[in-house]
This record gives C-alpha cells, structure tokens and sequence, in this order.
C-alpha cells in the first residue's frame, strides 16, 4: 500500500491474472458511481499448472447473486465467507484502515482484512463476471500452510472473532453501524430479526459455510490431485 498512488487499490500476484478484460475498467466505474461501496468484487478460478482453466468458485452465486451493500454483512456472518483477494479493488483509505499493517501468525491477512472490513461497516459490491485467475503451481506457500497446519489454525482463529462478534450483535451489547467509503456513518440499521429469521438457518448459507472450511483444509488436494479434488467438488455442490 505505500507504493500505491491512486485512489483504488488492486493486488494481483505475478503468477495470476485477470480473466475479465475490462475488469479494471469496471471495478472504477462502481466505485466511482457508488460512493456508499468500498469494494467491488467478482468471481475467481483456478488455472491449472498445465495453463488449463479449472472450475469457476462460488457455485452458489453463479445463478444468483449475492447480498449487495448493506445486506451482505447479514450473509458474512451467516457463512464466514471471505472476498477474494485475487480480485477484489477497494478504495485506498479503506485498505489503509482495513488491512493489518503488521501481520500476525495468529490470523491470515486477509481474513484479517475481511473481518474488519465487515465489522467496521464498509460495503461490497459484486459485479457477475469471471475476473480473475489464480494459478496453482509446486511450492505455494499457501500449500506448505495446509501441510504443516499453520492455515487451519489461522482459519479457526477468523472463525471464532466472527463468532465473538455474532454473539455481541444478536445479543446487543454492541450495535452494528455502516460505512460510505469516506468512512462516514450511513443511516441503515442492523436488524436481528431479520438476520436469525432470513440468513441464519438458511441451509443454502450452513453448506457454503462448511464448504468454505472444507476448502481451506483440503486445498493441498486441489494442488496435488486437481481431478480427485474436482470431482468431489461436484458430488458437493449437488447438495447446495
């Protein structure tokens, strides 16, 4: 971020790539039109180490899509999911206040990221595109994190602040406020009701939940057995 000059932040790494042509193009054209959204994002794939493409993510969001601005907070907390980082391009003073500016090895950065800004207020805005790929390849760092442990530590870390902070909402001791992209409070109101009644014990958002998990803890299949790991994607997703 202390290299970054302008107003929008996006991060891509050098192995990576965007699909979308014009997804830069398109993630200014959000920001710039709506000043209550901080982030904008679409959906990622994997691209295997043979430079084939592999499945689009989020299944759950490829016919539907998924709470926008002020109603996704309700989903997050419903399924812990985080937004792709691969992808994602946020406004610059919303990283700045976001992002840890000192990484810790009891949470990935960015779940830490995500959780903060959920919690803080910001809002996401998704727009349906394939935008981005990721490449898989030998030696991930993210890999030797699943082997030896480190990645499912960190992730039970994120699930249990977002744990902590779900209880203190529907419990009201504290009062979930929303943010415009200036950082400046926005007049919607977090409702209870509406959160247990719709997002909850919605079983669609329970499976994305476990899914999520499931992911994290077996993604070393996905690098070393691409075809296994796909396959058993699909008899997953026939329950979603």
């Amino acid at each position: 971020m202390a290299l970054a000059k302008g107003e929008y932040i996006l991060q891509c790494a050098v192995s990576d790539g965007y699909i979308d042509e014009h997804w830069i193009e398109k993630c200014v054209e959000a920001l710039d039109r709506d000043k209550e959204v901080s982030l904008v994002w679409g959906l990622p794939r994997y691209m295997m180490k043979n430079n084939e493409l592999g499945e689009i993510s989020y299944p759950q969001f490829h016919n539907v899509l998924p709470p926008q601005k002020n109603e996704f907070i309700y989903y997050w907390l419903a399924t812990n999911f985080w937004l792709p980082e691969g992808n994602f391009c946020g406004r610059r003073k919303v990283f700045e206040q976001c992002f840890p500016c000192h990484a810790t090895e009891a949470i990935e950065p960015c779940f830490e990221f995500n959780y903060y800004f959920n919690t803080l207020g910001y809002l996401p805005y998704f727009l349906p595109t394939v935008a981005n790929f990721g490449r898989l390849h030998d030696g991930q760092l993210g890999q030797k994190r699943t082997e030896n442990g480190i990645a499912s530590a960190r992730l039970k870390n994120y699930l249990k602040k977002i744990k902590i902070y779900k209880r203190n909402i529907i419990s009201k001791k504290i009062i979930h406020k929303y943010r415009n992209g200036a950082g400046e409070i926005l007049p919607y109101e977090f409702s209870v009701k509406k959160f247990v009644s719709e997002y909850m014990f919605k079983r669609v958002n329970i499976t994305t939940n476990m899914a999520m998990s499931l992911m994290v803890h077996f993604s070393f299949v996905n690098r070393k057995w691409p075809r296994v790991y796909n396959v058993g994607r699909k008899i997953f997703h026939k329950f979603l």
